[in-house]
């Protein structure tokens, strides 16, 4: 995968791209989130860790694209107010929180320089 390849998968995950006939756009991370049903689909959490693995340069930039920024929170925030406000059962609730924590730190130790190694770490012991 490209850096522009990941950027536009990652930009569909977030449902921020303009393309919204786009399969992946209603069904990608935040399509199956924002359903009256939410729709689990761990292959989606995968894909966007993915996208961040090949965007992680950009985050160790001093000028950062603020569009894959945008995209990365959107992903973040969103999930989060779904947690808060949708009547989850437990097991989805504690799913959603675990994939959000993984995004969210290794977003956090790519921007703060930690590196790959230490960003990737937890995600690659548990998945990999």
């Amino acid at each position: 995968m490209t850096i522009e390849e990941a950027k536009n998968i990652l930009s569909f995950h977030s449902q921020r791209n303009p393309d919204i006939k786009h399969s992946k756009w209603e069904n990608g991370f935040l399509g199956c989130i924002n359903r009256a049903v939410i729709s689990l689909n761990e292959e989606n959490f995968h894909e966007v860790v993915t996208c961040i693995r090949v965007l992680m340069s950009t985050f160790e930039q001093e000028k950062i694209d603020s569009t894959t920024i945008a995209d990365c929170w959107t992903i973040v925030y969103f999930t989060e107010t779904s947690i808060r406000n949708k009547n989850l059962d437990d097991t989805t609730k504690k799913i959603l929180e675990e994939w959000i924590e993984h995004i969210s730190y290794i977003i956090f130790c790519l921007l703060d320089g930690c590196g790959a190694e230490t960003a990737f770490e937890m995600y690659d012991m548990e998945f990999e």
